[in-house]
């Protein structure tokens, strides 16, 4: 076993590098030695619950941003006998998930092919039906084209969708205009007020090397949405740099030093819209108050396939037209042991693996191995999460157990729902669409 030291703020903490315990108190770790994580085991015993079929259905975008993975649309769209048909591929190789997610987000916007979500929409109903499991449907636009029409479109055909922004109104309009240069945010956020029903619309943002003030960016936020997800930009020239990482840092020391606060009054707002999605500093503040870890980075190319308009199967859809992370559908389930694996033993001499689980592929590749900068800001951001957990713990144990029953519901939800089941099975004349439709509406889903 090996025990490190750092300091956060004023606490030294310790970190069992084995298996990922932290505390304040060097001799509780040593009294709770639990088994180290062992890569091989970790891949034999690989079953996952859900899978996430993702289908990059346009190639055209209204929008010119600066950091788009995808500058060089071809404006084509995917018919939607071909999303179908990949579908149905996808369905053949993996059977045996408890729930699926159809995620039509892709590498342009969404809502200009709105013939194919609606056929895939309905096709996912279908499928839910044949198999008696969750199939849905999701998207993330960016916000422009959400008018009456449009989310009266998506509610009508079960499509769960969320939008991008970029932070602050100035950090966002300077990212993301339209190609005759007018700004977008204050449109994009009058169209997300608009929508009745809008708890489980989410936000997805984007960390550039433009830092802007960050605590304040999520409180203003977390007022329209319920579900906030920062990420790192992959760009070569927007994307950290070794000059924006300190004061991003300290942008993130002044989030936890709110959420402190916040854990002192037990306000779980914003710790839950940070928890709720996929935000980098969610991630490693779910792991700490689960009590989870990881030996894999992300889901790509793991639980998670893009079938793109060129045919080859991608690890996310940043990842298409780079042939090293490409694969035909033929070859899914070999690329996805080995995929695995490379997650699972890279980077094991980190300490910090088992929050992390590694450097994304891409970004390997553009920088040709670890991008050094982004390492240092994530290490950072899992010390925090770990300071957190421990001060809210010794402060507040009531609110430390809201925290880790709301990170057990998170984790049910890409499972089997059993109160779901119970309802199927006490309704067997019900198709799984007109059960779950009856179900949402008593515990009030929309």
């Amino acid at each position: 076993m090996s025990i490190i030291e750092y300091r956060v703020f004023d606490k030294l903490l310790y970190l069992n590098t084995a298996n990922g315990d932290v505390s304040d108190n060097r001799a509780e770790l040593e009294e709770n030695i639990s088994r180290a994580f062992d890569p091989e085991i970790f891949v034999q015993s690989f079953r996952p619950k859900y899978y996430s079929f993702c289908l990059n259905i346009s190639d055209q975008c209204n929008l010119h941003c600066s950091y788009c993975f995808n500058p060089d649309k071809k404006k084509k769209l995917m018919g939607p006998d071909e999303a179908v048909a990949a579908l149905e591929r996808f369905f053949s190789i993996f059977p045996n998930g408890e729930k699926y997610f159809v995620d039509l987000s892709g590498k342009g916007e969404p809502l200009l092919n709105k013939k194919a979500i609606a056929v895939v929409a309905d096709y996912c109903h279908k499928k839910s039906d044949e198999i008696r499991r969750e199939v849905l449907p999701m998207l993330v636009c960016n916000g422009t084209l959400l008018n009456e029409g449009n989310v009266e479109f998506l509610q009508n055909a079960g499509v769960l969708f969320g939008v991008s922004l970029d932070g602050p109104r100035e950090i966002h309009d300077e990212n993301r205009r339209t190609f005759t240069g007018e700004k977008t945010y204050d449109r994009i956020i009058s169209n997300v007020k608009r929508i009745e029903h809008r708890e489980y619309v989410g936000c997805a943002a984007t960390l550039t090397s433009h830092v802007f003030p960050l605590t304040e960016t999520i409180v203003e936020l977390a007022e329209t949405f319920n579900t906030l997800s920062f990420r790192l930009c992959r760009s070569k020239t927007l994307g950290l740099s070794q000059s924006s990482v300190a004061p991003w840092m300290r942008e993130y020391d002044r989030l936890a030093k709110k959420l402190e606060a916040d854990a002192d009054v037990s306000d779980s707002k914003i710790f839950k819209c940070l928890m709720n999605g996929d935000d980098l500093f969610g991630r490693y503040l779910y792991r700490m108050f689960s009590n989870t870890r990881t030996l894999n980075r992300c889901d790509g190319m793991i639980t998670r396939f893009t079938y793109d308009m060129d045919g080859h199967v991608y690890g996310c859809p940043a990842s298409f037209g780079m042939n090293a992370f490409s694969t035909g559908l033929e070859n899914v389930k070999e690329r996805q042991i080995s995929e695995l694996w490379r997650q699972t033993t890279q980077c094991l001499a980190c300490p910090f693996k088992l929050y992390c689980g590694g450097e994304c592929a891409i970004e390997e590749e553009m920088h040709g191995g670890i991008n050094k900068a982004n390492c240092a800001f994530k290490i950072h951001l899992i010390r925090l999460a770990s300071y957190l957990k421990i001060y809210v713990l010794r402060n507040n144990r009531d609110f430390f157990a809201e925290l880790n029953a709301f990170c057990k519901e998170k984790r049910a939800r890409y499972g089997i729902d059993q109160e779901l089941r119970r309802f199927l099975e006490a309704n067997p004349k019900l198709t799984f669409t007109e059960a779950k439709k009856v179900f949402d509406e008593r515990v009030k889903r929309y």
